[in-house]
């Protein structure tokens, strides 16, 4: 397989984002890594933004686990934010390259591959956050046979739960990433200290980036 990404972002139609938002909430392990981390960092703040945060599901699962953070989702698609408003966090509807508010906490969970931009974006966000900014993204497959054991991977672990939208976009979600190479290469470009995390643990490879800032001094 090719090491640039090999396709352009693909955008879901309603019909899509209906079937979505529902059978995300089947697989709340796709959350476990970036809240396995996000978890060292709560002390850190009361206040914590999602970028690109869909309808909201990552913040209501971050306030079952702490529940005192003041929560703010954004995301450009105003579907997913009317959807997200009937949750009791703070919604905003605009694009991230709009956004200019801080917030102690700063989260990105499968949205990195969605940025035209990405490393003014995340320098941004970066500058928004008071304390830490933590990126979370699928890894892209460097060769068709990793592509086709993950995509096997995902028919085991999904099993009934399998439906239309799942069978008939996963391997184009996949193929939007970045691959590992790409990914470390755009932090690097970006000069700042960071901690990466790489986890296999299910269908899906994932990182989580760690930009923590020294506020000590």
């Amino acid at each position: 397989m090719n090491t640039q990404r090999v396709q352009e972002n693909y955008i879901m139609s309603r019909d899509e984002k209906e079937a979505f938002v529902d059978v995300i909430r089947r697989f709340p392990w796709l959350y476990t890594p970036i809240l396995q981390q996000l978890e060292a960092y709560i002390q850190n703040g009361n206040t914590l933004v999602d970028i690109g945060c869909g309808d909201g599901y990552l913040l209501q699962l971050i306030h079952e686990k702490f529940p005192a953070l003041k929560l703010t989702g954004v995301d450009v698609d105003s579907f997913m934010i009317d959807r997200a408003r009937r949750l009791p966090f703070t919604f905003i509807n605009t694009g991230v390259e709009d956004f200019s508010s801080t917030a102690d906490i700063i989260i990105s969970n499968l949205a990195l591959h969605h940025f035209q931009q990405p490393q003014t974006i995340l320098t941004k966000l970066y500058s928004l956050a008071k304390n830490v900014l933590i990126i979370s993204d699928q890894i892209r497959p460097q060769t068709v046979s990793e592509l086709q054991t993950r995509l096997t991977k995902r028919k085991e672990m999904v099993g009934e739960n399998d439906v239309l939208y799942y069978r008939e976009s996963e391997e184009q979600s996949i193929l939007e990433a970045y691959n590992k190479n790409e990914i470390i290469d755009l932090f690097t470009t970006l000069a700042l200290q960071y901690k990466i995390y790489f986890y296999d643990t299910d269908y899906y490879e994932r990182f989580v980036a760690v930009f923590e800032k020294d506020n000590r001094m």
